[in-house]
């Protein structure tokens, strides 16, 4: 969407989407003007009033400093007060690059009950508000709740008071003004995210639309890339690969919180070993508790085994993928236990070799460590995971995952 940067010597023309009730007024100053300020509250009503003078459509071209005059505003404010008109849905800006214009449209404010639904609006407002005016504006806009329970609907249709001519029905079309609600824009970099999903192999047909307004919202809400959003989308998914939509709210708030890093999650690649290439996919998609829980068959993971976790993703920035393959090469190497103090030196060493991805962390554990030292180099081909190995540890985290799909212990 390109950006053209609005001067005073611009004309625009105004139209609406709604016709704006008095009710609406209400709401515009009691809801959006804490949140919009006053020169975009006053810009709105200066735009209502101009276009009060037609029925539909202001026909004559003004420029905006005609606009700048009569609030007595510089074009900076002027400029603001339309963005912040634009962000929250009030109109929208179209421009003709042809005759070089723009058209203003107008939108009903949303309705008291969708404005409170919407975590954006209703979280900037108790913030801007603080609690007490918030609470005493929800009240304002609230009405007392009446049991129906004792009661029976005994009004009347259509068809008890009028007679029904099917003869009658006017077909034509008509050019009157509905009630068209503003949303809110939302910025999100759809194409990175569309990208982003398919580096992960993430089916879209996983991805509901109610699922993507999700997404847009919490990106938005907690300031997340869309590629960051990506790699959460990737830690939501459950056992059937579909969006864990309360995992999605939770891993949001932990990466804003910077209590997560999402950003080393790596990008799908292809080795030309296909087992390979499905291990290392499936250490990137599963979370480490639970993939540390399918190597214990099962078994309780021990309060020390949480904590190195979150060291390991806290302290060295790891990805549950570097993670999964770093508990797998230990117990591999350990006889299938986990000491800690082993882990977090191998760790150490993996954080000073730059280890950014999963096929960083296999390359450096499974080759590169394997060098370091003449005893270890005699053990290169025992350290190098095989077909064989891959297979038997895909074949239990397979079984693994079978078992608690159908409830199994």
């Amino acid at each position: 969407m390109s950006k053209i940067v609005i001067e005073e010597n611009h004309e625009y023309v105004i139209c609406t989407e709604s016709i704006i009730s008095s009710y609406d007024r209400k709401i515009l100053t009691r809801l959006y003007q804490p949140l919009i300020g006053s020169i975009a509250f006053a810009l709105y009503e200066t735009f209502l009033s101009e276009f009060e003078f037609d029925k539909t459509v202001t026909s004559l071209k003004r420029p905006f400093k005609s606009l700048t005059k009569i609030m007595n505003v510089g074009i900076d404010d002027f400029r603001l007060a339309l963005s912040k008109l634009e962000g929250t849905g009030l109109i929208k800006s179209l421009f003709n690059k042809k005759e070089n214009y723009f058209l203003i449209e107008l939108f009903s404010p949303n309705t008291p009950s969708s404005f409170f639904d919407s975590p954006l609006l209703d979280s900037k407002l108790h913030k801007q508000l603080g609690n007490d005016e918030y609470q005493r504006t929800k009240q304002y806009f609230s009405f007392a709740i009446i049991s129906k329970t004792d009661f029976e609907d005994v009004s009347n249709s259509y068809n008890d008071v009028y007679d029904f001519d099917i003869n009658a029905i006017f077909n034509g079309s008509t050019n009157q003004v509905s009630k068209k609600r503003g949303s809110v824009r939302l910025s999100f970099d759809q194409e990175a995210f569309d990208l982003r999903i398919k580096e992960l192999q993430i089916s879209k047909s996983h991805i509901s639309k109610d699922d993507l307004e999700n997404i847009i919202m919490y990106a938005n809400c907690y300031n997340i890339a869309s590629v960051d959003m990506a790699d959460i989308v990737a830690r939501s998914l459950n056992s059937e690969g579909h969006i864990d939509i309360m995992m999605l709210k939770k891993l949001s708030e932990s990466k804003m919180n910077g209590n997560v890093n999402v950003k080393t999650i790596s990008t799908i690649k292809n080795t030309g070993n296909m087992k390979l290439d499905e291990l290392i996919t499936y250490y990137n998609m599963t979370n480490s508790k639970q993939f540390l829980l399918s190597k214990n068959n099962g078994s309780p993971i021990l309060p020390s085994q949480l904590t190195l976790i979150e060291s390991l993703r806290n302290i060295y920035k790891f990805s549950d993928g570097i993670i999964n393959c770093l508990l797998d090469y230990v117990l591999n190497k350990n006889d299938g236990k986990i000491s800690n103090a082993y882990v977090e030196t191998i760790a150490s060493s993996m954080k000073r070799g730059n280890v950014s991805d999963t096929y960083n962390a296999y390359e450096y554990l499974y080759k590169t460590k394997a060098k370091q030292s003449k005893q270890e180099e005699k053990d290169t081909n025992s350290n190098q995971v095989s077909d064989k190995d891959i297979e038997e540890s895909l074949r239990k985290l397979e079984e693994f995952r079978r078992k608690r799909e159908n409830g199994e212990n």
